[in-house]
């Protein structure tokens, strides 16, 4: 995927659906069915992760572990546009 495309794909917390991205910098694999969430910082650090509470706000919109890596650096290096 073109890394101008990646920038503007925004990341939202399954958890709670913060969408700022400087928040949601953080990628969980559910064990089940190995779907990638995105999560914010403030979820991971009140213990709230689970795998029935990612269902809220549903899994990231790239499971793919290197392309979401590449997202992840891309929209860092864009200095996070919202």
């Amino acid at each position: 995927m073109a890394r101008t495309n990646l920038i503007n794909i925004k990341p939202k917390c399954a958890c709670c659906g913060d969408t700022t991205s400087i928040n949601v910098r953080l990628c969980w694999k559910r064990d089940s069915d190995q779907k990638l969430f995105d999560i914010c910082l403030e979820c991971a650090e009140a213990n709230v992760v689970n795998a029935e509470s990612v269902n809220t706000h549903g899994p990231s919109p790239i499971q793919d572990l290197e392309q979401h890596k590449a997202w992840t650096l891309a929209r860092r290096d864009a200095g996070y546009p919202d």
